[in-house]
């Protein structure tokens, strides 16, 4: 899930990673092997919000660490969170996320006792510890932080959306994942008369058209398609590859048009088996140029029978779909919610209440407390209509009480979609499956 490791995701997604390994590693010794402890010292570029919040962060002087251990395992260390690694002699191997068992592949480079993260979207430069730095390390791990300091940095990781850990690994995919993996060609074809359906590991695409919009001067072409989960789980479109080639090259999609093009924005929910999500993809396009290719796989796995292939010719786009979007009410609750505690030894779930937001929409406030030792390593999420709901983040009642109490009494809000019942979840990182939720019917 998109929340998994929260803070920590976030900040893996900043890479500001470390290897475990000491001062007598191959990476402290310059050897050729990787092999040791490191500490972020670059970041640039960004592949989503998160990353910019993690960098933020490391510039308040917090370290990321990254561990590379012999036996191929290692983790991503920051604050009080880890993210466990397997890596080889190209890419760094981290868990799934989104929904999705399958592993991201970060391809990394080494030399001179450093590693070096360079993706499309950012790269990252870690070197590796002194002897001073990695007994303090030894001593304190990743550490966490009191004070005026603390405070401010637990303010920018609370706003890492799906929580530390699984908002790193989230901007990681979106600008790394597929780095990791050999290019394949989308194959030529002729035009699409209509739309087309297929299916790859466990959504439902059907693309229903392409269009072309003018952002800032430059022509993009927008491809509108309807997903849905048919799969026994979670599921978010975003942890899938969704590539579009136009004269023989790549055209790299942009994240800068969800303002226009609110489709754009749902690839990031969220969304249960048997709902439907309709999405866009926004490319820069040569309007006189060749037939635009649009491919739905996974990063892993470009055969044509596990992908769905679309073509569109821009001097001849078939248009937006006439009918615009909307979540359909769906009282029904996931049968993976139901009957779950609202109090456990790890998390209660306090009170729910209904507001009205700043932009006069209706909206729902959750207050939750979690046990001290859980406060970073479980997160929350809420859902209506079996689809992910938006977070309010400037919500004044957010984080109105004292954080120095990591077991302080928490506010989770968001808009309201339709008056079905909300969901609120609350998950451990690393866990999949929720463990305690509340259910507030809202007609």
């Amino acid at each position: 899930m998109k929340k998994t490791l929260s803070l920590f995701l976030a900040l893996s997604m900043l890479l500001t990673m470390l290897v475990i390994g000491g001062p007598s590693a191959a990476a402290a010794s310059g050897t050729e092997s990787p092999v040791g402890c490191y500490k972020m010292t670059g970041l640039s570029g960004s592949s989503g919000s998160n990353l910019e919040i993690i960098s933020s962060i490391v510039d308040w002087g917090v370290k990321y660490y990254l561990i590379l251990n012999e036996d191929g395992t290692g983790s991503m260390n920051f604050l009080e969170a880890e993210i466990p690694l397997e890596w080889d002699e190209s890419c760094l191997i981290l868990p799934g996320t989104g929904g999705s068992s399958e592993p991201l592949l970060i391809p990394y480079s080494f030399g001179d006792g450093s590693v070096k993260i360079t993706t499309r979207a950012y790269s990252m430069d870690f070197i590796a510890l002194t002897e001073e730095e990695q007994l303090y390390f030894d001593v304190n791990g990743s550490g966490s932080l009191s004070g005026m300091i603390g405070k401010v940095v637990q303010g920018l990781v609370d706003r890492i959306d799906g929580g530390l850990i699984e908002g790193l690994l989230f901007d990681l995919a979106l600008g790394a994942l597929s780095d990791g993996y050999e290019t394949v060609p989308i194959p030529e074809g002729e035009p699409t008369k209509g739309t087309v359906t297929g299916t790859v590991d466990g959504i439902e695409y059907t693309v229903l058209g392409a269009d072309s919009v003018k952002f800032e001067g430059r022509e993009y072409i927008v491809f509108y398609y309807d997903a849905k989960n048919v799969a026994d789980e979670l599921r978010a479109v975003w942890t899938y590859e969704i590539e579009a080639a136009q004269n023989g090259e790549f055209l790299e999609e942009t994240w800068d048009l969800d303002s226009i093009i609110p489709e754009h924005f749902n690839v990031n929910y969220d969304f249960w088996p048997g709902r439907t999500v309709r999405c866009a993809s926004v490319f820069p396009f040569d309007p006189e140029g060749g037939t635009i290719g649009l491919r739905f796989s996974t990063y892993s796995n470009h055969d044509e029978d596990s992908t769905v292939l679309y073509y569109a010719d821009p001097r001849n786009l078939s248009g937006a779909p006439e009918e615009p979007f909307a979540f359909d009410a769906d009282p029904t609750i996931p049968k993976e919610l139901e009957g779950l505690p609202e109090k456990t030894d790890k998390v209660q779930i306090e009170d729910a209440e209904l507001f009205t937001a700043e932009d006069g929409s209706p909206a729902i406030r959750f207050y939750f407390r979690f046990r001290e030792d859980c406060a970073d390593c479980c997160y929350a999420s809420a859902y209506q209509d079996g689809v992910e709901l938006l977070r309010i983040w400037n919500d004044p009642k957010y984080d109105e009480e004292d954080p120095e109490d990591a077991g302080r009494l928490r506010a989770f809000s968001c808009r309201l979609r339709t008056g079905s019942p909300v969901v609120l979840a609350v998950y451990e990182d690393g866990n999949s499956a929720a463990f305690a939720a509340r259910v507030v019917e809202i007609g």
